[in-house]
């Protein structure tokens, strides 16, 4: 009930006329500025989307910036590149001429000044082809690196050459880029004496630390005779020497060879002589077949200084040990080794040179979609492989560089070893082999009875960018320990070379960071091979021309390929901005017709709301005129 002192209907009413014009100012800020919602207050969860639709826009249409610029560029690639086309095809009309002109001199001398214009316009047009500072008919100079990367295990004492054969001659070894070369650049027979605590280090220092390029390296490459010196120590003993032939073959020793020890100018052992107890001189040296072992008894009171002598005609032959041992004990047997090393070279040019580069490296270097294609080759691959008729223990070195792969080795229906698995033993099954970056060694014992090898790198879930390599191979006895990636020796070595070369451009083309790459086609004279030019040889001059119209051919197909892609990612990147732009305005855009009704609708209600007002502002007066009579 009103009273002079409470007016709960003017209260009401003056509460809905508020709660009216504050619908009525919002109603009408949406008609003014279009938006349903323009401001987190709104609706917050929309504004958040809305936000979110507007920087995607604002993203395409940054890249629809960069799509049109490329768009542009590669236009007037392909412009004057038919430019030059044109050019090139009247040279090689006026070449015909000029081979027809014979010995007309004033013939010649015009024919030759209209196509040294025709040149000079070749070079214009080559220059005037450049669009916001890019030029696609112009190269660079470049550095190419050349990497040759080598790998090597511990020495094989079985014969690896079946495996060592099957996988360079079946070029299966690797995922390499195109132009790569992969050879076995080792594959010989060394044979070793067992280790006696007896001999100096003076006979360890003749055999082992020579490398081929010096000029007391062993085995013997020439037909020259050779003597070797070498102090034997104050120890007596019995020493013993290892001679090989035929030593540069996997396949074994081969033919003979001569060899002869001295001593104090004494022939104390000899090819084709017995080893005769004390230190009595020998017959001359006979040609005997490899391998074979030179002993005799040794006193250093008879001097220390010890001669090898091969006479000449021994090509191939190979000191291949020596040793000091207890006369007592029975002479050694020789131990078979096998050297052998794998290696990769690719070559690429790098914007900014690198000392030496991967694979991966080099395949994205030289990578070109549109043009010559560099991805590794043979990424996903299965191929037998033949470790011969003995049984032995197998380690292989696998190099997966930066992105990993998948390497498993199978016999039998049975996974021997994999990558990211514990070595198997003794043919025992080991677990699916998990993708791994870098070097692995896959391990494990091979039975020949259960057949040959299968291996497989990869499967259908691989990286189209990723390169692999077997670096090395080692064969011993079955059931050896396993070799770890400690011993594997991996030697990197690469050289630069200058020249002239296309140029890479990447740019986006998408918003998820995917990029396309151009890469420019050099039209200059000199990549033409229109410059320098031998006017005193048309028919030279007429191939030259036919060539260069090959190459311009060759860039108007590039750049169309890439001028259609551009069309169709710039129409997909408008398609996109429509959408996100319509799915905006659904979010946040105010339906006009709607905010019009709901603004007559809230002018009513503000009116009525009004009027309430003013009736019950009048009953206190109305009170106090009832006291007033």
């Amino acid at each position: 009930m009103s009273s002079i002192l409470t007016n709960a209907g003017a209260m009401t009413a003056l509460r809905v006329l508020g709660t009216v014009n504050a619908d009525l100012k919002v109603t009408q800020g949406s008609l003014t500025s279009g938006l349903a919602v323009s401001g987190a207050r709104d609706d917050s969860a929309k504004f958040v989307r809305a936000q979110g639709l507007r920087g995607e826009i604002l993203m395409q249409q940054t890249l629809g910036d960069g799509l049109n610029r490329w768009k542009s560029t590669t236009d007037v690639a392909i412009a004057g590149a038919q430019t030059v086309s044109d050019l090139v095809n009247q040279l090689g009309a006026k070449a015909l001429l000029l081979q027809s002109s014979g010995s007309d001199l004033s013939a010649a001398t015009a024919i030759r000044k209209d196509m040294e214009e025709l040149l000079g316009r070749i070079s214009a047009a080559v220059d005037a082809s450049a669009f916001s500072g890019v030029n696609l008919l112009k190269g660079k100079a470049v550095t190419q690196t050349t990497t040759r990367t080598t790998y090597s295990l511990p020495d094989s004492t079985i014969n690896p050459a079946h495996m060592l054969s099957d996988l360079v001659a079946g070029g299966a070894a690797s995922a390499m880029p195109p132009g790569s070369d992969e050879t076995l650049v080792s594959g010989t027979r060394r044979l070793t004496l067992p280790t006696s605590d007896l001999t100096p280090s003076g006979f360890e220092e003749l055999i082992n630390p020579l490398a081929p390029e010096d000029p007391s390296y062993l085995p013997i490459t020439t037909n020259a005779p050779r003597t070797f010196q070498v102090d034997a120590g104050g120890t007596s003993g019995r020493i013993n020497l290892l001679v090989d032939t035929g030593s540069a073959s996997f396949e074994g020793s081969s033919g003979a060879g001569v060899v002869e020890i001295w001593q104090n100018g004494v022939r104390v052992a000899a090819s084709g002589a017995d080893y005769v107890r004390s230190s009595e001189a020998v017959a001359p040296g006979t040609p005997e077949a490899g391998p074979f072992i030179l002993s005799f008894d040794y006193d250093p009171e008879n001097g220390q200084d010890i001669e090898i002598r091969v006479p000449a005609g021994n090509a191939g032959l190979a000191i291949e040990g020596l040793q000091l041992q207890d006369p007592d004990l029975t002479i050694p047997e020789p131990v078979e080794r096998w050297k052998s090393a794998i290696a990769y070279q690719t070559p690429a040019a790098f914007d900014s040179p690198l000392a030496s580069a991967d694979p991966e490296q080099v395949a994205a270097a030289r990578d070109d979609p549109f043009g010559e294609r560099a991805l590794p080759e043979g990424v996903v691959a299965q191929f037998p492989l033949d470790p011969g008729p003995l049984a032995a223990h197998i380690d292989i070195a696998f190099d997966a560089y930066e992105r990993a792969d998948t390497m498993e080795i199978w016999q039998g229906g049975i996974r021997l070893a994999a990558t990211g698995q514990p070595a198997g033993t003794e043919g025992a099954q080991v677990g699916e082999g998990a993708a791994r970056s870098g070097l692995s060694v896959l391990s494990f014992d091979y039975d020949p009875a259960r057949g040959p090898l299968t291996v497989m790198v990869n499967n259908s879930e691989h990286d189209a960018s990723s390169a692999w390599a077997v670096g090395a191979i080692s064969m011993g006895p079955y059931g050896s320990s396993p070799a770890s990636t400690g011993d594997v020796v991996k030697v990197v070595a690469s050289s630069q070379t200058t020249g002239r070369g296309n140029v890479r451009y990447d740019f986006a083309t998408d918003t998820r960071g995917g990029t396309e790459r151009i890469v420019s086609r050099d039209l200059s004279l000199r990549s033409l091979g229109l410059d320098p030019i031998d006017w005193d040889d048309p028919d030279s001059l007429a191939q030259k021309v036919e060539r260069a119209s090959g190459t311009v051919g060759s860039a108007l197909r590039y750049f169309g390929a890439h001028s259609g892609s551009l069309e169709v990612r710039q129409h997909s990147q408008t398609v996109g901005i429509a959408i996100a732009t319509e799915a905006l305005g659904n979010l946040v855009d105010a339906d006009m017709s709607v905010q019009s009704a709901r603004i007559a609708a809230l002018r009513l209600r503000q009116q009525l709301a009004a009027q309430t007002l003013a009736i019950t502002n009048q009953q206190p007066e109305f009170l106090l005129a009832l006291f007033r009579t």
